[in-house]
């Protein structure tokens, strides 16, 4: 399966090193040009839950967070994670639109790429069936690299936020 080529590919960790860390990075500046600085706690719990629970145990962990935090600052913060992660691929701060994008041009050494074209079926039956195996695929690809994601997240937010405590 192609998918499984590419997630063991040199393309796929020089990915995750570059455009995903400037991607993640860009998440941070976006979040702290609209909103104030959270404290690091809210950040230190993330890397644990995902190496637990992958992506699945990260949802539930920003539901919840987003579900009971009355601090507003912690909730504009799991708010905006949320919307970064797990929003579809049409939102331009989504994670899903980075590796759509990059899967897009992915293709092996027979020249075949990662997803179905949804426009090579004439029947709404196969255009919705492909339209799932592509998210499916799309959903393994982000499970496999976000807990990169979060280590270029952390670092960049820390780094930012020493940034701005040395001016204060």
């Amino acid at each position: 399966m192609a998918i499984d080529k590419y997630l063991t590919s040199k393309r796929f960790l020089i990915f995750q090193d570059k455009e995903l860390r400037v991607f993640a990075c860009n998440m941070v500046d976006c979040f702290l040009d609209k909103f104030k600085q959270v404290k690091g706690s809210q950040l230190n719990s993330i890397p644990a839950i995902i190496q637990a629970g992958g992506l699945n145990e990260l949802k539930k962990l920003c539901d919840q967070q987003r579900s009971k935090n009355t601090n507003e600052r912690n909730k504009a913060f799991w708010d905006f994670l949320h919307s970064v992660i797990f929003d579809d691929a049409d939102s331009g701060n989504s994670l899903r639109r980075c590796v759509v994008k990059e899967l897009s041009g992915y293709r092996d050494a027979s020249g075949s790429g990662i997803f179905d074209d949804e426009a090579s079926h004439s029947d709404k039956i196969g255009k919705k069936k492909a339209r799932k195996e592509n998210n499916s695929l799309v959903d393994k690809a982000v499970n496999e690299l976000i807990g990169t994601f979060f280590e270029h997240f952390n670092c960049h937010y820390f780094y930012k936020a020493l940034k701005e405590r040395g001016r204060e």
